[in-house]
């Protein structure tokens, strides 16, 4: 089918590259431009101003903008298959080149999940840079799970097996919580957004805790931290975490514990400062979570 334009025909942009097709992925995906800002790490008024400077030199518009986000046009429906495809070939391409890099040298991308960042890699670095002073590591701390084959990111703490994907996948720990809280705090539960969580955990909570107990709700592990340090209730939390937060302590309850898996996309596995970050993060995960 040949993509539909709003207007007379005009000839191809002379300035087609790689990161307008990116935007125009994130914002077909994410729908709206705070999510595909997010996605491209750059702030919503430069995502925008991106999209609009693309449609004039379309010479289309590609989404309407919605009140509650973006509505895409039949140019936009028509071409996405097309952008799709063009996002493989250059994926594949870079991970073909990436895959012969045998230096210790660049960036690399890692996704983890929300505070994991503050609370377990970051403490971390100063170790990771003395042997590796020519890495840039570049960690994104999330609740949404980065795809891999997308290159979103080189690989990934997840709290979740993979089920898909041509990936190298490593189980390396049950991380173990516990129900945490300061001494003379309400009885009161503090929780993530209902159903947040391990599958395991949400059923425990469901079981052990009366929802008319929960004080506040928050989607952020930080914040479920910050809120038992200011004493106002208890909460679960990674013990190892918890365990070195000055006046802070463990009540019964046993919390079921949460495996924790590395994953890197299989061509990327070989690339020597992807496998450097993979080996320090087993040793890290090693020394303070088994």
């Amino acid at each position: 089918m040949q993509p539909r334009m709003d207007g007379p025909e005009r000839p191809l942009p002379s300035r087609w590259n790689w990161d307008d097709l990116r935007l125009f992925l994130a914002a077909m995906r994410d729908r709206s431009l705070t999510g595909a800002a997010r996605t491209l790490g750059v702030n919503q008024s430069t995502a925008s101003r991106r999209l609009g400077a693309l449609e004039a030199e379309l010479g289309a518009r590609l989404f309407d903008r919605m009140r509650d986000g973006l509505v895409p046009t039949a140019v936009a429906e028509d071409v996405m298959a097309l952008a799709e495809a063009a996002e493989a070939a250059m994926l594949g391409f870079s991970q073909a080149v990436a895959g012969r890099d045998e230096t210790l040298v660049g960036a690399v991308r890692l996704a983890v999940p929300d505070a994991m960042d503050s609370l377990l890699v970051v403490p971390e670095l100063g170790a990771f840079y003395e042997r590796y002073p020519r890495i840039c590591l570049e960690v994104v701390a999330s609740p949404n799970l980065a795809n891999l084959a997308r290159r979103e990111a080189d690989l990934a703490l997840r709290f979740v097996r993979p089920s898909a994907g041509d990936v190298v996948v490593r189980r390396l720990t049950a991380m173990q919580s516990g129900v945490w809280s300061r001494a003379g705090a309400p009885e009161a539960w503090i929780t993530g957004e209902e159903g947040e969580g391990s599958p395991d955990e949400v059923v425990w909570l469901g079981q052990e805790v009366d929802p008319a107990a929960v004080r506040l709700r928050v989607n952020r592990m930080e914040s479920r931290v910050a809120a038992v340090v200011a004493g106002l209730g208890r909460a679960i939390l990674p013990n190892a975490a918890a365990a070195q937060i000055p006046g802070l302590l463990r009540l019964p309850g046993e919390p079921p514990p949460c495996d924790l898996w590395l994953v890197a996309h299989r061509r990327l596995f070989v690339v020597p400062r992807v496998r450097a970050v993979w080996d320090f993060l087993a040793e890290v995960v090693a020394s303070r979570l088994a």
